[in-house]
């Protein structure tokens, strides 16, 4: 979570609930996001010097910018796979979804070195074992997305700052 967050503020200052909203607008998801959680993953980043509290929304939330470092990391992650052995699928999911949902961000760098890999993937798969086959099958359907991607060519849209209304939604 946290380079998907860097990579929202890589547009412009956002506040926590506004980053929650992105990364769900954004990101396959099949559990909703904690709000918590992302103040949690923010706190953690203006430690390690990725992000900075810069200013206050007008009722005094606080507005998060990403700093120099942030920003070389969430643009790395936007253009280079991560090769994850344990969540493969998951892991392109969220840099793809999130690369091609962003504004003046070239996808196909990330796009192509994700087929690279997951072509790699498909050619080491030697027998017909229950594994095998299902690392085989995984391979392909990540090609066949990052295909259908290439042809639907999703169009980025812009960071949205329209306030959620302030408490319970009226029945």
């Amino acid at each position: 979570m946290k380079h998907a967050i860097l990579a929202i503020l890589t547009e412009g200052p956002a506040y926590g609930l506004q980053l929650r909203g992105e990364l769900t607008r954004r990101l396959p998801r099949e559990r909703p996001i904690n709000v918590g959680q992302v103040y949690s993953t923010l706190d953690r980043l203006v430690r390690d010097g990725f992000a900075e509290q810069r200013a206050q929304t007008d009722d005094g939330l606080p507005l998060y910018a990403v700093t120099d470092a942030g920003r070389a990391l969430a643009d790395s992650w936007l253009t280079e796979p991560i090769a994850d052995e344990q969540h493969p699928w998951e892991t392109m999911l969220a840099q793809v979804a999130m690369a091609v949902s962003l504004p003046g961000r070239d996808a196909d760098v990330l796009l192509n070195a994700y087929e690279t890999l997951w072509q790699a993937r498909l050619d080491s798969v030697h027998d017909e074992s229950p594994g095998q086959l299902a690392q085989r099958h995984l391979a392909l359907a990540a090609l066949s997305w990052l295909a259908e991607l290439r042809e639907v060519a999703p169009q980025p849209f812009a960071v949205s700052h329209e306030r959620p209304p302030r408490g319970r939604p009226r029945q």
